[in-house]
């Protein structure tokens, strides 16, 4: 190196300084002494940045970064550049991709995590191994067993993109937790000495213990003396004194001898994107990896002739049920599956504000009060029968609706109301308040309501054990509770947030606002204090929160669908069809490059618009952050409604594998609908029930049979194949099931083999298996999500989210690694 090196001229004017004046050499002096100098400074300047090398070399936070490393410095001379910039989006990107580790790998030695190098496509840089250091050295931190651990833990493992905005460099998964993972094959067969072998009959009836929606496994039977053909087998949820008491799924063909048919419980998602209907596909084997109920792509299923859809809802009959606006007037719309059709018998006058479905009944919320429909009327048949009725009780505007169980839940301006399945008031809290919007968590034990979050039209409101808080949280300093206790709440007190119209709590503990104004959320940040913190520069105005079954919060707003996995915001880009990360919610991004802490916000009714505390001022103002709205189209509902996927294969009943050979056409299942026991209608969407947590729930295997079915020679009272019970009897239904005189069914009338006087029994048609999710449930599913959600992950970035998981798993906690919607590692042990 030059002893005239101008990176050394500090040190040279330094040992200058300390020669008596006269002597000093000038700056241009070419003397002994001027080089001698120049020679000792550039020896201690070289000295001093071997040592600035070796020290940084001892850090995880500088070892091998490219902003002092000499070798990227002379690369840069030799490009004709100066010094790295890091405020530079240009330059930061490059010290970002700098590849060389050298010295940063000897200190992952000591923790033994040497830098990943194969295969090429998943090799670190520096940058992404000092990530991974990190993140692993947090998880151990936070506690290997712990939720965040976890999530750190496959941080490191997942592959960083350092080149592009800092909100989309790293991967995006979620956690899923409890998960119900463990899972067994019980055969179904019928009671001893009742049907001999494994064959079952019709109207054969279980209790099945599952911690979610079952699957089950149909074999044929081969037709002889004893047993039938398996013609359309049917699957249904059996409760006697439920509305509707039964929901079957049946297939329209017949199994061949030993040829199994496998129903397994889905989902699909419907949206109502710029006020059009979308829908994502059905699951099939050619789908089901790229989880299509999550990813779309989200396709238009039918159009209004005018106006737009401003809310949708599903009854139990497969169903949608939609608001129509147009300029004019406001319909309710029922969706077939293909077409709409408007059910505007004794229709109320609009504005409509809510609507649901629930049991036997679609319900509406309007100015005018609530009005209910019944799904299935008793005249018969479901075209031109369908008719709204006011529900008495109602005087003022009803805004909110939700179905829980067969009850419903009605917020207005009468307060918040418990509504049964037939229209009768069950409960009326918080009469003085009108409300806005309304969310009532249900213990999951016994169902009774743990605690209300209400908002009128200028506050927030907890009701929890009689007693009322109003959510004041305007000040930072957490010696002042947010939330302030209220004697008794009325239309004048405030709170510092907009005007509210959705509420939604997800398993992290936040609380989420939505409105006009947009999205907030109140949660507890870092495990330390409550924050309030809004995305007014991300999220346009909210129209709908929904959590689905896995956890996530879908966001439906002015500018797109929005999705929150626990951690992470994402936007999905229709056009591409696939999601786009937003970066973490608790952060905030003032550029491409830089991050910093969301903060504590609050909302100025007077100026309209969202605040951000500003630390270094101690005062509340402009948030300072570049918006990042976009311009996609509204989103005013998502909905999650469950499916079944129906394959045909065989059945390996030593090893409990099924082997599927064909998807089934949607078109050959059908379900059925036992609005009571002596009718059946034809539902729209087939989908498999779930348990519904009811002591009296069965599950029956029947065969569907046509509208005339023809009754036993024996007379008197029957069930057909299908369980309809003719005729109507005047005195207690008889109990379904198979039927002998033995004496041990005579000295027991009201069990499970009695049928009044006759005696019968349907041939045995079928082998039957429940494919049970076995409680509790107690698992953790881990699912990744790709850029392409039809691409295939490299199986090596499996293997390493695994290998690192598999540190943090709790003992005896089972552990499940998906990639989209296929299952790529488990351990149920």
């Amino acid at each position: 190196m030059s002893t005239r090196d101008p990176a050394f001229a500090s040190q040279i004017e330094r040992l200058s300084a300390l020669l008596p004046s006269l002597w000093r050499p000038q700056p241009d002096d070419r003397t002994l002494l001027a080089e001698w100098l120049a020679a000792v400074g550039a020896a201690q300047g070289e000295a001093a940045v071997e040592l600035q090398h070796v020290l940084r070399a001892h850090w995880a936070d500088t070892a091998d970064a490219a902003l002092w490393a000499t070798h990227h410095q002379a690369h840069r001379r030799e490009r004709g550049l100066g010094p790295a910039n890091v405020r530079a989006p240009q330059d930061r990107a490059e010290l970002q991709r700098y590849p060389w580790i050298r010295d940063l790998a000897r200190l992952g030695a000591l923790l033994d995590l040497p830098p990943w190098r194969e295969p090429a496509s998943l090799r670190e840089n520096v940058e992404e191994y000092r990530q991974r250091l990190a993140d692993i050295v947090d998880a151990w931190r936070l506690g290997l067993c712990t939720p965040d651990a976890l999530r750190r833990l496959v941080d490191a493992a997942l592959p960083e993109d350092m080149t592009v905005a800092l909100t989309r460099q790293r991967g995006r998964f979620s956690i899923e937790e409890p998960a119900a993972l463990r899972s067994a094959a019980q055969a179904l067969t019928a009671p001893p000495g009742v049907q001999q072998g494994e064959h079952v009959a019709p109207l054969a009836r279980w209790k099945i213990d599952t911690a979610d929606s079952a699957g089950f496994v149909i074999v044929g039977a081969t037709p002889d003396a004893v047993c039938a053909a398996t013609e359309m087998p049917m699957i249904e949820r059996y409760t006697p004194g439920a509305t509707p008491v039964g929901i079957g799924v049946a297939w329209t063909g017949t199994l061949a001898p030993d040829q199994a048919l496998r129903l397994s419980p889905s989902r699909r998602t419907w949206l109502v994107r710029d006020g059009k209907l979308l829908t994502s596909p059905l699951e099939t084997a050619a789908n089901a990896a790229r989880d299509p109920s999550a990813n779309g792509p989200w396709t238009e299923a039918a159009s209004l002739p005018a106006g737009r859809i401003v809310a949708l809802a599903r009854a139990l009959d497969g169903s949608l049920w939609a608001i129509q606006r147009t300029l004019q007037t406001w319909r309710v719309q029922r969706f077939n599956g293909s077409v709409f059709t408007a059910v505007e018998t004794d229709a109320p006058a609009g504005p409509f504000h809510a609507l649901c479905c629930s049991a036997d009944a679609a319900w509406l919320g309007t100015d005018a009060g609530l009005f209910r429909c019944a799904l299935w009327p008793e005249s018969g048949a479901m075209s031109g029968t369908l008719r709204w009725e006011a529900v008495s009780g109602f005087t003022g505007a009803v805004r909110v609706l939700a179905a829980h169980g067969a009850q419903v839940v009605a917020g207005g301006a009468d307060g918040l109301s418990v509504i049964a399945a037939d229209g009768s008031l069950i409960e009326r809290r918080h009469a003085a308040l009108d409300l806005h919007a309304v969310l009532v968590e249900h213990d999951p034990d016994t169902g009774a309501s743990r605690r209300d979050l209400i908002a009128t039209a200028n506050a927030l409101f907890e009701w929890r054990e009689g007693r009322y808080w109003r959510y004041q949280g305007a000040a930072v300093s957490e010696h002042l509770p947010d939330w302030q206790p209220e004697a008794t709440p009325d239309a004048s007190m405030t709170s510092p947030l907009p005007p509210l119209s959705a509420l939604a709590t997800t398993a992290d503990g936040s609380l989420w606002l939505g409105g006009p104004a947009g999205l907030a959320r109140w949660h507890v940040a870092d495990g330390e204090g409550t924050r309030l913190e809004a995305f007014a520069e991300l999220i346009g105005a909210v129209h709908a929160l929904t959590v689905d079954e896995r956890g996530l919060l879908w966001i439906g707003a002015d500018n797109g669908l929005f999705r929150f996995d626990g951690r992470d915001l994402a936007r999905h880009d229709f056009d591409a069809g696939a999601w786009i990360a937003e970066g973490r919610a608790d952060t905030a991004y003032p550029s491409e490059i830089s991050s910093e802490p969301r903060g504590h916000w609050q909302y100025d009714r007077a100026q309209a618009r969202w605040l951000r505390w500003r630390s270094r001022e101690r005062r509340f103002g402009d948030a300072g952050l570049a918006e990042r709205l976009g311009s996609d189209l509204a989103i005013a509902a998502a909905l999650f409604a469950p499916t079944v996927r129906a394959e045909l294969g065989t059945w390996d009943a030593a090893g409990t594998q099924f082997t599927a050979a064909a998807d089934l056409a949607p078109d050959s299942l059908r379900l059925r609908i036992k609005p009571d026991e002596l009718r059946i209608v034809d539902g729209v969407a087939p989908w498999l029930p779930p348990p519904d947590g009811r002591s009296d729930e069965r599950w029956r295997y029947l065969q569907m049979i046509g509208p005339a079915p023809t009754p036993p020679a024996a007379g008197g009272d029957w069930w057909s194949k299908e369980g309809q019970l003719f005729p109507a009897p005047a005195r207690r239904a008889a109990v379904p099931g198979h039927f002998r005189t033995d004496p041990a069914f005579l000295a027991d009338p009201d069990g499970e083999g009695q049928f009044g006087n006759a005696a019968f029994s349907y041939p045995p048609s079928a082998k039957l298996w429940a494919l049970r999710l076995l409680p509790p449930a107690a698992g953790i599913r881990i699912r990744l999500c790709l850029a392409d959600p039809g691409a295939a992950a490299d199986p090596a970035l499996a293997e390493r989210v695994w290998n690192l998981i598999e540190r943090a798993r709790p003992a005896g906690v089972p552990l499940q690694l998906m990639v989209e919607g296929r299952i790529v590692k488990e351990s149920t042990s």
